[in-house]
């Protein structure tokens, strides 16, 4: 038999709120869904609270949604900066820390 790796992996909720480029938001729950809709292993949920997300009627379930983003890279491949396209802004603006133009490779993720 195969020998198989694992760990579980701590992500600080800062650090993944970054990477949604909703660094004000609070992050509720990170799950495996289940069902028809997402079969594939290769997802995992995150339930965040933003303001730009949809408004979540009381006693109804968060609506999905799946964000558009754009991650710059430096010359080594590393992620340098993410900006959020979808959803849209509605509160918060990314702000370079120096204010410096970042540049390098350009990866998009497109919305399902």
């Amino acid at each position: 038999m195969k020998e198989r790796h694992g760990a579980i992996v701590y992500i600080d909720t800062k650090y993944l709120l970054e990477l949604l480029d909703m660094k004000d938001g609070t992050i509720h729950k990170v799950y495996q869904p289940e069902g028809y809709m997402f079969p594939d292993p290769d997802y995992f949920a995150v339930l965040v609270e933003h303001p730009d997300l949809p408004v979540v009627p009381h006693g109804e379930s968060a609506q999905a949604v799946r964000p558009e983003l754009t991650i710059t890279y430096d010359e080594s491949g590393y992620p340098v900066k993410t900006v959020r396209s979808y959803p849209p802004h509605t509160t918060s603006y990314y702000k370079s820390s120096d204010g410096s133009n970042l540049t390098g490779k350009i990866k998009i993720c497109q919305r399902i």
